[in-house]
């Protein structure tokens, strides 16, 4: 191969071509540092753009700095399949009910990332603030489980003096114990009766 010496001197990428070594190989400075000898062809066609450095920093299998088995990205792509696929055990609670992932996202895993950036803790998942409502950065939050099982469809909400809670908030705001509430509930007391009844003491007896 005739050697082209217009190539010194020449960038790609992260290789600067500083003389020719071969017969179709050159030699290149890093701009890490290090010197590397490349294939002239491979530079020219932009398969080669750094010395190796490039996918150690870049690794293929990362998403935007995420590897697909991170919290965010399996969460980006459960998201979508609880409301794409029929075949998946949750579609009938999501998409199976109308339940839809917006455009944005469901097209763009960066603009997920964008929207809702990684999970504070490892306790955290990705809630919907509206059961009813579609996946889409105005309805969707990072919660505890906690937050989560207060949001839940089947979790009962009671309505007194023109206020809504679950069972779980009435009980914290109220200091009536959360079993205490369900099992009057079960006795079909009256919601006022409910939420109002002070809990009695237990008595403990002392055998003498």
């Amino acid at each position: 191969m005739k050697r082209d010496h217009s190539i010194i001197g020449q960038v790609f990428g992260r290789l600067t071509v500083t003389e020719w070594v071969s017969s179709g190989k050159v030699k290149c400075q890093c701009s890490c540092g290090n010197i590397t000898i490349v294939t002239r062809s491979h530079l020219w066609a932009g398969n080669t753009k750094s010395c190796g450095c490039f996918g150690k920093e870049y690794p293929s299998h990362l998403i935007h700095g995420y590897s697909k088995t991170s919290r965010i990205y399996t969460a980006w792509e459960s998201m979508k399949t609880r409301c794409t696929n029929p075949k998946c055990e949750q579609y009938p609670n999501y998409g199976g009910r109308g339940i839809k992932v917006c455009a944005l996202w469901a097209e763009s895993f960066e603009s997920f990332l964008s929207d809702m950036g990684p999970a504070p803790t490892y306790k955290h998942s990705l809630d919907r603030i509206n059961v009813d409502g579609d996946y889409c950065p105005e309805n969707c939050r990072w919660a505890t489980p906690e937050e989560q099982a207060r949001n839940k469809t089947t979790t009962q909400r009671l309505t007194y003096q023109g206020k809504t809670l679950t069972i779980m908030e009435w009980s914290n705001i109220l200091s009536i114990p959360y079993k205490t509430i369900w099992a009057r509930i079960k006795l079909s007391w009256p919601i006022e009766r409910v939420l109002t009844e002070p809990v009695r003491a237990r008595t403990t007896q002392v055998k003498i």
